[in-house]
C-alpha cells in the first residue's frame, strides 16, 4: 500500500494521508508499505501484541515491509531498519500526534 513516511526523530511514521494537509512542514517521501500476514493478529493469550520489525528493501529503498518474524525478513531479501522499533501506520499525521500524547 502507497503510504507517506515522516521519519520524526527516529520514529518511521507511515501515513495513509499527506501530513503536510495536517500542517506538517518537513520532509515526506512516498513510499511503498506491505504488512507481512498476519502481522496486526496476535493471541488473546498474549499480554500484548508482539513486536513488528520493519525491514526495507536494499534493491528498492522506498519498499517497506513489516514482519514479525526475523527469519521471514532475512528470507524475503530485507534488511532490518535501525534503530529497532515498532512504526506508527495511521491515517493522518494528526491521528499520529494524537497517539503520541499517549494514546
Amino acid at each position: 500500500m502507497n503510504r507517506f513516511l515522516v521519519i520524526d526523530s527516529t520514529t518511521f511514521v507511515f501515513c495513509a494521508n499527506d501530513p503536510h494537509h495536517d500542517g506538517y512542514e518537513g520532509p515526506v517521501d512516498r513510499v511503498l508499505l506491505e504488512e507481512e500476514m498476519n502481522s496486526s493478529i496476535w493471541s488473546s493469550a498474549t499480554p500484548k501484541e508482539p513486536e513488528r520489525i520493519l525491514g526495507v528493501n536494499p534493491a528498492n529503498p522506498q519498499h517497506y515491509r513489516s514482519f514479525l518474524d526475523i527469519d521471514n525478513l532475512e528470507e524475503d531479501g530485507f534488511v532490518i531498519v535501525e534503530p529497532r522499533q515498532d512504526p506508527y501506520i495511521v491515517t493522518s499525521w494528526a491521528e499520529y500526534l494524537a497517539c503520541k500524547k499517549p494514546c
